[in-house]
């Protein structure tokens, strides 16, 4: 999404936090518009003084993209509009000999859905971006009925943590590869950390489980659900879900439906993963930061077909009834959305997002939901949000990262930016006042073996992980943070702005506003003064 701003006749562009269309590089370049992640808000606004719109996209965001660009190259004017790709197209190349040709290729059948934009025009202090997400707050809770957080003053805010239980490793017996289950965090392990997270003070643990059944974090299909046993089985699960329990510890059993990662029993790529334009099966390999290429020396996963995925989810729901699970976490199913061009069964972008938006009602009917990432259409089946879009493209035109997606769901949904210990920025102070700025929760992911079990597995982004490392940080932050989210955890952010450079104030219901200085300096606002790389507080704070 992208909001254009035109101050005092000062052209600026800026763009907020979702991303366009992201995904698209982790497939081949020819077969980028056809299996890829959605805009995460499907809105576009621009402002001039103390005029504005905002467009939300309400039918065909699934087909769209938002475009953006500056006065000076063509014309004298800023714009911002959405095109929709209605007929794609893929290259194939033919060849006979030496001879060789590439064509397009179409689907049979282009995108025969609805269109809608609704526009939403603002005027006065309503005006800025702040006022647009106020306006598409209030148009998802008319539309999805979102319901605002009740939380007792007494409650302590939640602090999240991810714990990765089992992960894929090549080992070698007589000199013969093979692929094992390497236990980063069995089930026992998993109850020592939540018991030192609580013995330094941390309270309304919420607890993300990824890599806890059908062969670790890369499992396979999960239409049933085989608890790993070398995390502690069955038994060992159902002890750790009782402990968590009885110390109010809330843990969400992660589950992946979007991707396969690999073949196993009643998974068919040729009947079950999706197919691009051309006919080729969908796969998605690692990407690989240095090369910004794909790493085709890694495993690939396959794109599940939408067709299959109401069958899998209602397979995953009955056999997860028969375990304690009351909470769930969605690694993909609320952030990525993919077509299927198979011939006999032809699923559209915006068919797959109504066949995804189905399968989060009806699970949470029957769990707690938190998921990763959070589209549009996704977000409101959710109570918890990790890895919430905390930062912008980093175009050359964009100038500005403004929370809008913190704007639209602070008080809805409690959500955290990328986990604390695997953020490209390790400078914990700029995270600490990056959450207080966000109104996001600290988040960690972790796990009990030492570092070096990540080396040399597809995992080893994970070396940051080992929980032991992180222990006292994460309680100092706890501290600190609580006393203040405790306070605006349920209340609405109602207004963001930037102040100077480095300094952005953030304001909620009822008065309370938090400013961050990220300078290395202080600043002195109106009669404020704020230290080097510090934050104050005003209003009616208890």
């Amino acid at each position: 999404g992208a909001l254009i701003y035109l101050n005092n006749g000062k052209t600026r562009a800026d763009r907020y936090i979702a991303p366009v269309y992201g995904l698209d590089r982790a497939l081949e370049q020819e077969m980028s518009r056809q299996v890829e992640q959605p805009v995460r808000l499907p809105v576009f606004g621009m402002k001039k003084q103390e005029r504005a719109f905002l467009a939300i996209i309400e039918s065909g965001d699934a087909v769209a993209s938002i475009e953006a660009d500056i006065s000076g190259k063509v014309n004298a004017y800023n714009s911002v509009f959405s095109s929709y790709t209605i007929n794609n197209t893929a290259a194939m190349t033919l060849s006979a000999g030496n001879l060789s040709n590439t064509v397009p290729v179409f689907p049979k059948v282009p995108f025969q859905g609805e269109i809608v934009v609704r526009y939403g025009f603002l005027n006065g202090g309503a005006a800025s971006y702040s006022g647009m997400a106020a306006y598409y707050r209030d148009y998802l809770i008319r539309k999805y009925g979102m319901t605002k957080l009740t939380a007792a003053e007494e409650e302590a805010p939640p602090f999240y943590v991810e714990l990765i239980g089992g992960i894929t490793k090549q080992r070698f017996f007589l000199g013969i590869p093979y692929t094992a289950l390497e236990p980063l965090t069995t089930f026992k392990q998993a109850q020592e950390i939540l018991t030192a997270l609580q013995n330094r003070g941390i309270r309304n643990i919420h607890v993300r489980l990824v890599g806890w059944f059908n062969g670790g974090v890369a499992h396979g299909l999960p239409k049933d659900i085989d608890v790993d046993r070398k995390l502690g089985g069955r038994s060992g699960l159902e002890a750790l879900l009782d402990f968590a329990e009885k110390n109010g510890i809330t843990i969400y059993p992660d589950a992946a439906f979007m991707q396969v990662h690999r073949d196993t029993k009643g998974f068919r790529p040729s009947r079950d993963a999706s197919r691009f334009i051309n006919g080729r099966i969908a796969k998605l390999y690692p990407y690989n930061l240095a090369s910004f290429l794909q790493d085709k020396s890694l495993p690939a996963s396959y794109v599940l077909s939408p067709s299959e995925l109401e069958r899998i989810v209602g397979a995953f729901a009955k056999a997860a009834a028969k375990l304690p699970i009351d909470d769930l976490s969605l690694r993909d199913l609320g952030a990525e959305l993919s077509a299927d061009y198979n011939e006999k069964r032809t699923v559209s972008r915006e068919e797959a997002k109504r066949v995804a938006a189905a399968q989060l009602e009806a699970l949470g009917g029957s769990f707690e939901l938190m998921m990763a990432g959070g589209n549009a259409y996704a977000a409101p089946y959710a109570r918890h949000i990790v890895n919430a879009p905390d930062s912008s493209s980093g175009f050359f035109i964009a100038d500005e990262t403004v929370p809008f997606y913190q704007l639209v769901f602070h008080g809805y949904a409690e959500y955290t930016g990328a986990a604390f210990n695997l953020a490209g920025n390790a400078d914990l102070k700029r995270q600490l006042l990056r959450s207080l700025e966000y109104g996001a929760y600290p988040y960690f992911s972790w796990f009990h073996a030492e570092s070096s079990a990540v080396i040399n597995t597809p995992f080893n982004h994970l070396y940051s992980g080992n929980y032991e490392v992180w222990l006292d940080t994460a309680a100092e932050l706890y501290e600190e943070l609580s006393p203040i989210f405790r306070e605006i955890r349920a209340l609405e952010m109602i207004a963001h702005r930037k102040l100077q450079d480095g300094v952005y104030e953030t304001a909620y219901e009822g008065g309370r506003t938090i400013i961050v200085n990220y300078n290395a300096h202080s600043v002195r606002i109106g009669g404020l003064l704020i230290e080097a790389e510090d934050y104050v507080m005003e209003g009616d704070w208890r």
